[in-house]
């Protein structure tokens, strides 16, 4: 079935918002291939009209993209009530157990920020289903970025043992990357904007370390070689944001 062009338009609206709350998150953009050279982003005031205008359009839309969770969090903007217990009964309903590990960072991160505890949902701690979940290695660097973000946000009283902890997967991004800086998608040799990306972000935590001040300038060096004359990335709205938040 085609999409409406009322459809159409919220989806550009939702990408543009979250494009907008990704560069908040971090409050810079990109300017140099270097960590300690990044430029203050200049938020205007027609900036901020255009993300309160797509804030209330991304509040219409039902269920409530989690994608957009942790921008409203982190932006101070209330989330759409019932959202922490609409989410808290997905994750009851699954038990804990999704299929895909982008599923399952994405759905504890979007509960954190609603103020859920992930470590405690009716007694379900998604920190176990997480390290122990075998799409961690399948499913490419973007995910294992995604898990590595998620279980630093995690503090588990668990004593269920787990086949990974977040130091591994800290080394275990650091071996997936390539020569040339970037880092695949699942099961390909040449490197991913969206997956670089979402690497750079999870190793933001961890910039001052020297394990990661050679990984980090290669791969910023990468996505600067990918950056369009528009400043833009893939010409696509959601990779340009997600390699900003980087």
């Amino acid at each position: 079935m085609r999409a409406t062009p009322i459809n159409r338009t919220i989806r550009k609206v939702t990408l543009t918002a979250l494009c907008i709350l990704l560069v908040l998150l971090s409050g810079r953009v990109m300017a140099e291939p270097s960590p300690a050279q990044k430029t203050t982003a200049v938020f205007t005031a027609e900036m901020q009209s255009a993300l309160e205008g797509a804030q209330n359009v991304l509040l219409t839309i039902q269920p409530f993209p989690d994608e957009a969770a942790v921008g409203f969090f982190k932006n101070g903007r209330s989330l759409p009530k019932g959202y922490l217990e609409q989410t808290a009964d997905k994750i009851l309903e699954q038990r804990g157990k999704f299929t895909k590990v982008a599923e399952l960072t994405r759905t504890a991160l979007a509960y954190s920020a609603a103020g859920g505890n992930i470590n405690n949902i009716a007694g379900i701690d998604l920190y176990p289903f997480l390290m122990n979940h075998a799409g961690i290695d399948s499913e490419g660097a973007a995910a294992v970025a995604a898990a590595y973000i998620t279980s630093k946000n995690s503090i588990s009283n668990s004593l269920e043992r787990t086949n990974r902890y977040p130091d591994l997967l800290f080394y275990q991004l650091l071996d997936m990357q390539l020569a040339d800086g970037s880092w695949p998608l699942a099961g390909q040799k040449q490197g991913d904007l969206v997956a670089t990306a979402w690497v750079l972000t999870a190793l933001a935590s961890e910039v001052s370390s020297e394990q990661t001040a050679q990984p980090i300038e290669k791969a910023l060096l990468w996505l600067k070689s990918k950056q369009q004359l528009d400043g833009g990335f893939d010409g696509k709205t959601a990779t340009t944001a997600q390699v900003i938040v980087a």
